[in-house]
Formats: structure tokens, sequence, C-alpha cells
């Protein structure tokens, strides 16, 4: 399947989001609670992961990015002077599978359609208010029919129609500025305006594992879809078992890639025993 494949409206897909990434989640993390602070798995041994052949080839990288040398990644996350990249890798793949097992897989569709709906409302409003005020250019009020009444009455009906008019001024202008927000929350929920909403959980997926590509490579992610970054992302996806359906990162690769700020060093670290002990989202936050 391609990035194409969540359009389709897939009703297994939605209906298996939850239990499937909850699983995966709570297999990985617990595997990497399990193994020993200081293993390197190899292909024969049964808790294998694609990831582990992965980190291999990065290790053996004679150029950056690659994974930084022992002792600059125990300043750089103090847990790593103990614990092999291999099971910190694991323990937040783990728990990015479980974040993203709670993103509803149409969420951002859904977002773009609300947005849709409300501009398209509000620019209704906005035409009538418009050739209201229009109508009532040359008065300066809105129509009063007062024609016929008594004087006391007309002036009534005329500070009214003046208030009005202000009235609708003011909602103009305020419909104005709620569709300049509407398009910029647009913007966000589908960057290219016009094009397909970004997939929610994907992008957080591969944010969360940016977080972690810097941790252990002291390197931004890159946008290049065949670079070391996509291919990190790759085996992290492969490594959540056969289950999982044949996905395509290249687009949010991409997009995660060029919005990622300036990352500090030693910004995060991550700590074992704070996972045992809790859910923290500092952890795994990426």
């Amino acid at each position: 399947m391609t990035d194409d494949f969540h359009d389709e409206n897939d009703a297994w897909w939605l209906s298996e989001h939850y239990r499937l990434f909850a699983e995966v989640g709570q297999r990985i993390e617990s595997q990497g609670f399990d193994l020993p602070d200081d293993t390197i798995p190899k292909p024969a041994d049964p808790f294998w992961l694609p990831i582990d052949d992965y980190l291999h080839e990065l290790q053996m990288r004679k150029r950056r990015p690659n994974i930084l040398p022992a002792s600059e990644l125990a300043s750089r996350v103090p847990v790593l002077s103990y614990m092999s990249v291999p099971v910190f890798v694991r323990l937040h793949l783990g728990a990015c599978f479980s974040a993203i097992a709670t993103k509803n897989p149409n969420d951002r569709r859904h977002k773009k359609s609300e947005i849709d709906k409300f501009l398209s409302s509000s620019e209704t409003v906005t035409e009538a208010v418009l050739k209201l005020l229009d109508a009532s250019r040359n008065n300066w009020i809105v129509p009063i029919f007062d024609e016929g009444l008594p004087t006391k009455e007309r002036s009534l009906r005329y500070l009214f129609g003046i208030a009005v008019r202000r009235n609708l001024i003011e909602v103009a202008r305020d419909l104005k500025l709620l569709q300049a927000w509407a398009f910029s929350a647009l913007d966000e929920v589908s960057p290219e305006f016009g094009g397909r909403p970004r997939v929610d959980w994907k992008h957080d997926f591969v944010a969360r594992l940016a977080h972690t590509w810097t941790l252990i490579t002291d390197r931004p992610p890159s946008p290049k879809i065949d670079g070391p970054f996509a291919e990190f992302i790759s085996a992290c996806w492969r490594s959540g078992g056969d289950d999982l359906p044949e996905i395509s990162f290249d687009r949010t690769v991409r997009t995660v890639a060029k919005e990622w700020p300036d990352f500090p060093k030693g910004d995060k670290t991550f700590d074992k025993a704070l996972w045992l002990s809790s859910s923290s989202d500092d952890a795994d936050e990426g």
C-alpha cells in the first residue's frame, strides 16, 4: 500500500487502527524492558528486529550521520552510559506505536472538512451582509420601512437602523478575521492548499522518531526519501511486524524534516526507571 490507501477510507484500517498499534507498541516496549541494558541483538536471536540491522549499519557508517561514539552518547543522553542503543530505540519505538494508536486515522480529514464547511457558510453570510450594507450605503442605515409612521416612531427606527448597520459592519469585519484564522488552520492540516490533508498519525510517528534520531546521531532529520533518516523510519515501521500494512512515508519524511527546528543538544534524556514507573511523555516526545 502507498500514501493513497488512507484516502480510500478502508473500513478495516479504521476499525483495527487502535488494536493493531497498541499491541505492537506493547510488544516492542515490553521487549525493551525485558532485555538486558547492554544487549545488542543479532539476526539469529528470537527478539531481533529489522531496526537492529539498520542500527548496526548506522554504527558502521564512516561519515555523518552515524551513531555517536559511546562517550558522546553518554554525555548527550546519560542513560546510554549503561544502555545499548538497540534497547534505547526499542523503548522509544514501542512508546511511539502506543502513542499513534490513540490517533484518529481520519483526524486531519475531519478537521479539513469542518474548516471547509465553516468557510463555505461564513462566506455565504458575509456575502449577504455585504449586500445589505451596499443597499444602505446611500442612507447610512439599513431599510427601516418607516413610511407613514409617526415622527417619534420614525426617529426610533432611524436610530435602530444606524445601530444595525454598525453591527453589520462589525459582523463582516469579524467574519473576515475568522476566515483568515480558518485559512491558517487549513494550511496546517493541508500544507499545500487544495491538496490532500496530512495524515496525523503518520506525521506523529515520524516526528517522534525524528526526536530519537537526533538523540543518537546529533543530526536533524533529512528530507531525502532515500537518505539515512528515511531508512531509519522504514526500519522502525517494519519492526512492527508482518501484520502492519506496507506504507510509504516519503511525503511525511519530507514534511517533518522541513518543519524540524534546530534541536538543542542534551535537551532531552531518557530514563528507563522513569518509564518503568510511569508513562511520561517527556521521554518519547518527538
